[in-house]
């Protein structure tokens, strides 16, 4: 097979615990002819001098550096750098496995493909050694699906993010797509979307070969809060953007859904505190009023939830919540 040159990028920002993990598991690549542009968004931590280390060590590792602008803004930085035909996306506090590469690759240049998707594995504190996952079906796998078929699954699981994914620079550069530098929350899903408006083709591989950490969500994607929250408006106007493209979805339930998970998980990942899930809950209660009643699911814990929130029931909202976080973690042994 061909060794095309590959450029990976990868932002950095205070990812000191996990990026030598990262960086090894790329020199340890059965394909070799790569590079990986490392964009170094104005770490605080060790990370620097990590990665100081290994460009060093390999000159196949090339070093940016920026003030803090966020990833959009680092992965755009890479994009104009890279020298590759084909670009790959690593998240700097997850890793990929000796193969990763090589199995994307392989159907790029002899499937006549324009895009190419792999499952992966979520590293989670309750599932530490590993859970596979996929977000396509078994019957789609190792087969070109068509373009309409892939933007149908976009919006599901993990389906629109840039890793575990091997993409044409040309087609990025050719289109101008950049990743939005104000959105701080499925920026890379827009850019994935805008992505698919130029192509024909998805191969789609079975094999997992990208481990996605979510062991201390301290990294890129990290928790909600009420920032990134507030990027949810902005997501929304950007989907908008594709509204007609996509008649073939139902987009106001698309959005309504994510809507809801995103309440749901703001509510919980600030729930440590009680003067902080009030914080929240006052936030969610002035710009979602009046809470649309489409928004709910078959989901009772989680209903009852936000309907206390939004009846001005903080304090049974929170015990409940906190009660099933205290419960969660005794069954997973205090995880």
């Amino acid at each position: 097979m061909s060794q095309a040159l590959i450029s990976i990028i990868v932002p950095v920002y205070n990812a000191e615990k996990h990026l030598s993990k990262m960086l090894d598991s790329v020199l340890n690549q059965s394909y070799t002819q790569w590079e990986m542009i490392l964009v170094n968004d104005g770490s605080t931590d060790n990370s620097t001098s990590i990665i100081h280390k290994y460009v060093n060590q390999d000159k196949r590792f090339r070093y940016i550096s920026q003030s803090n602008a966020g990833p959009s803004i680092a992965r755009n930085c890479g994009i104009e750098e890279a020298k590759g035909d084909y670009l790959a996306f690593i998240d700097a506090d997850d890793w990929v496995s000796p193969e990763y590469l090589n199995k994307l690759m392989h159907p790029m240049l002899t499937k006549e493909t324009d895009l190419v998707c792999a499952g992966y594995y979520e590293v989670n504190p309750q599932f530490p050694q590993d859970l596979k996952l996929h977000d396509f079906q078994q019957e789609l796998f190792n087969k070109n699906i068509n373009k309409q078929t892939y933007q149908s699954n976009i919006f599901n699981g993990v389906s629109g993010v840039l890793w575990a994914k091997l993409f044409k620079k040309e087609i990025f550069k050719e289109n101008n797509i950049q990743l939005h530098p104000k959105l701080r929350l499925s920026e890379d899903l827009i850019a994935v979307l805008e992505y698919s408006r130029f192509i024909d083709k998805v191969f789609i591989i079975p094999d997992a070969i990208y481990y996605y950490n979510r062991l201390d969500e301290s990294g890129l994607s990290g928790g909600l809060n009420i920032e990134k929250y507030q990027s949810l408006k902005v997501f929304f106007e950007e989907v908008e953007r594709f509204r007609k493209e996509l008649s073939f979805l139902d987009l106001d339930v698309i959005k309504n859904k994510r809507k809801y998970s995103f309440m749901i998980q703001l509510l919980r990942d600030q729930s440590q505190s009680k003067k902080e899930f009030y914080k929240v809950a006052d936030f969610l209660v002035e710009n979602e009023s009046p809470l649309d009643p489409n928004i709910f699911q078959i989901n009772k814990m989680n209903d009852f939830i936000l309907k206390g929130i939004f009846n001005g029931n903080y304090y049974r909202s929170w015990i409940i919540l906190r009660t099933y976080q205290l419960v969660k973690q005794i069954k997973h042994g205090g995880k």
